[in-house]
């Protein structure tokens, strides 16, 4: 079908708009009871002259771009009438009793009358429809937008397929006005609000998992299309693959206003798919003077715009092993060839956010996976960037602290703030790690022994389980609960800093801040060491706290304490670490040693670590 001239004259352009809506009949089309099963000639399609007439009224629409304010009105106020009808021939083409009926030619000829309807919704908004929001119409096209996004009148025989229904070409004509239309309401802030609360007010759960499945489902779609082979890659084709999959992306991202659509995507890896598609697309990473999909997509994903906790520990790392790092090494070297500043395209610098993020386990072993990997020539010309020297000096931290916690009996995890008094020990064997028990309340508190469960229950605990059993649960359902091997971790990476910089003076308290890139280290006053806050947040001002401090100075001879905090998403993670400092003979061999004020030499046995989630 071939396009319309753009200047058609305004009597024309209604004239072909009255003739459309006519043969349309405006009513919804009625499905034949004796449809074709594959075994059966199939008959002549009834309904090619509605797609037809379809076809024709998308281009009576097509260019009103070029019309005087009075004739988009005229255009406009026919559109507007018809709506209903319009509604109700988007929806019978779009169901999949129709779908049925298809052969590879009515495949093309369905999807292009869908295609022209959400040409025609997407002018009826450009027109005026969008300046009225609050009207029932404005709903009801929204709404259709919605549900052509979320049921392709294909999509079992796509998900079945091994080579696409479409070309590259034919899915740039079918599939991208349903893209476009959807695009438009996502990004309009007065139609987004509309797709939200409809979102939202949808309460059956197969509904919320189709629409979210939608967004994977459009990224198998791309995918089979823009990868099949034996199709020249011209530079029109490659730019609209590449506007459709970023604008895939985007418009989950504009909906993170839906919890649900959210916490689903994440479920299904659903950044990492698109990243990974981005690189699979791309024959190349940016080229000094271009920019290409990967790149484009690695910049829009990264940094996380106000992640949660379950995004930054189960998203990141999979954008990692997908290829995150890969892009911002890439984009580190590219800039030197080119003379230019790395990160130009990102919203912040996306090495040091990763920095920031690497203090947890499972993000450090993902760059751990990746650094292993990475060539030694390619090494060798990273070291020379400052901002790559220190994100390799704080990943040799963090992977020690992980490293170091790998045999969990290594530390003896006793929220007995007064163990050593109540136990005389530091350290435990393997076997007695896991004979030590755990509050059955709120199973936040774990001990070395029962003897030390009862005198921190008198001391603490009989007062904080019930607010704890509480806290867990919500930590729990948003995916930030800290579990006691983790703790475990955390101190192993507080011993690095011990072992870095350890205070001579019993009344300096060191404070490590995992958020600054690199980490950094601080002296405080005991005095200023209570009172810390990160911004009007105060860190140490609950119970438990104020106990280990106060213990800890009480002890100063004996006891060490040292804080740290760490940003998990929408939390702050916020440490306590205490150690024993213990004079030993001086040994070349024996690691993890330090000088006190006095020339001996020290180490240090752990005690305990106390983290909470603020």
């Amino acid at each position: 079908m071939q396009e319309w001239p753009t200047d058609i004259t305004l009597a024309h352009r209604i004239r072909a708009l009255t003739v459309a809506l006519a043969q349309l009949e405006l009513h919804p089309a009625p499905i034949p009871d004796d449809a074709p099963t594959p075994d059966t000639e199939p008959r002549e399609d009834p309904y090619r002259a509605k797609i037809q007439a379809i076809h024709i009224l998308s281009m009576a629409c097509n260019g009103t771009e070029h019309l005087t304010d009075e004739g988009k009105a005229q255009v406009y106020s026919i559109l507007r009438q018809n709506l209903d009808g319009l509604i109700s021939c988007l929806t019978f083409l779009a169901e999949a009793p129709y779908a049925q009926l298809a052969t590879n030619e009515r495949v093309e000829r369905v999807y292009l009358a869908v295609s022209r309807l959400a040409m025609v919704f997407a002018q009826l908004l450009v027109l005026g429809l969008k300046n009225e929001p609050e009207t029932l119409l404005a709903e009801r096209v929204v709404h259709s937008a919605l549900d052509l996004w979320t049921t392709d009148p294909f999509e079992a025989e796509w998900l079945e397929a091994e080579t696409p229904l479409l070309t590259r070409a034919g899915y740039e004509e079918s599939i991208h006005p349903v893209l476009h239309l959807f695009w438009f309401c996502t990004d309009e802030e007065s139609l987004r609000e509309i797709l939200l609360e409809k979102i939202k007010d949808s309460w059956k759960k197969s509904w919320q998992k189709r629409f979210a499945k939608s967004f994977t489902f459009r990224c198998r779609q791309w995918e089979m299309v823009f990868k099949q082979g034996g199709q020249e890659r011209t530079s029109s084709s490659t730019g609209q693959g590449a506007w459709g999959l970023f604008i895939i992306y985007r418009m989950a991202e504009l909906l993170r206003g839906s919890h649900t659509l959210q916490r689903r995507l994440i479920q299904d890896q659903f950044s990492a798919t698109v990243l990974k598609l981005a690189l699979d697309f791309s024959d190349k990473l940016s080229q000094p003077g271009e920019v290409s999909l990967a790149v484009t997509v690695a910049s829009e994903i990264f940094p996380l715009v106000n992640p949660t906790a379950q995004e930054v520990l189960k998203v990141v790392p999979e954008l990692i092993k997908a290829g995150l790092l890969n892009i911002i090494i890439h984009e580190l070297l590219s800039p030197l060839r080119a003379g230019l500043l790395p990160f130009g395209k990102w919203r912040n610098n996306p090495l040091r956010v990763l920095n920031s993020m690497a203090y947890h386990p499972c993000i450090c072993r993902a760059i751990e996976e990746v650094v292993t990997r990475i060539p030694e020539r390619t090494m060798e010309s990273l070291l020379k960037i400052p901002v790559w020297v220190e994100f390799m000096l704080s990943g040799i931290l963090y992977g020690k602290a992980c490293a170091g916690a790998a045999y969990r009996g290594d530390i003896l995890v006793c929220d007995n703030f007064q163990h050593y008094d109540t136990s005389g020990t530091t350290t435990s064997s393997y076997e007695h790690y896991f004979k030590g028990v755990e509050c059955s309340r709120c199973c936040t508190r774990v001990y070395c022994s029962i003897e030390c469960q009862r005198v921190d229950w008198d001391a603490l605990h009989k007062t904080e389980c019930p607010a704890s059993r509480v806290s867990r649960i919500g930590l729990e359902l948003n995916g930030a609960w800290i579990s006691h091997c983790t703790r475990l971790r955390f101190y192993r990476l507080v011993e690095q800093f011990i072992l870095a910089r350890f205070p001579s003076d019993p009344d300096q308290m060191l404070f490590v801040d995992t958020m600054a890139s690199p980490p950094s280290t601080h002296l405080f006053p005991s005095a200023v060491f209570r009172d810390l806050k990160y911004g009007s947040q105060p860190l140490f001002d609950d119970e438990r706290s104020k106990a280990l401090i106060e213990d800890s100075l009480a002890k100063r001879d004996r006891v060490r304490v040292i804080g740290f905090v760490a940003r998990l998403g929408q939390y702050l993670v916020v440490g306590l670490g205490r150690v024993r400092p213990v004079v030993v003979e001086s040994d070349p061999m024996i690691s993890g040693w330090q000088l006190d004020h006095r020339g001996r030499t020290l180490m240090f046995p752990p005690l305990t670590v106390y983290v909470k989630v603020i």
